[in-house]
């Protein structure tokens, strides 16, 4: 899990890519040099993030704050970078906080990096069997 940190320390603060999520949603699935399993999954990643930046305050009823544009363009961005390094997301989905998550399950255990801020991430690791999380963080 270091390593991943260090990974996208290195890349989380790379120049903006497409202005929006549709073109990265394009880009991703005439991409010809990823494996196509993993571009498709790659690419409902990125379908989502679309989804969340329409969701409006109160999304989910219960006064919940939408993630803001600048939260979802560091979002977009985080994904086109693990997108490269990282195996698929077993999913994606805004906080209550009017945050971004992102998360892998697998039997080893839980990973998710919490977009927080435009450009500020936490990341979350449980291994299997353990009831305590391990915290790390990485901005910008």
């Amino acid at each position: 899990m270091t390593e991943l940190i260090v990974t996208l320390e290195a890349s989380f603060d790379a120049p903006a890519g497409p202005a929006g999520t549709d073109d990265v949603v394009e880009q991703y699935n005439a991409s010809e040099s990823l494996p196509t399993e993993h571009s498709h999954k790659w690419a409902s990643v990125f379908g989502e993030l679309h989804r969340i930046r329409q969701l409006h305050d109160d999304w989910d009823g219960e006064g919940s704050p939408a993630p803001g544009s600048e939260l979802v363009d560091s979002a977009v961005l985080l994904a086109q970078n693990l997108s490269l390094y990282e195996a698929p997301l077993c999913r994606v989905h805004a906080g209550i906080n009017g945050t971004i998550f992102f998360e892998w399950h697998s039997q080893a255990g839980y990973r998710e990096v919490e977009v927080v801020a435009p450009g500020k991430a936490d990341c979350r690791e449980v291994n299997g069997g353990s009831a305590s999380a391990k915290p790390l963080s990485f901005t910008r």
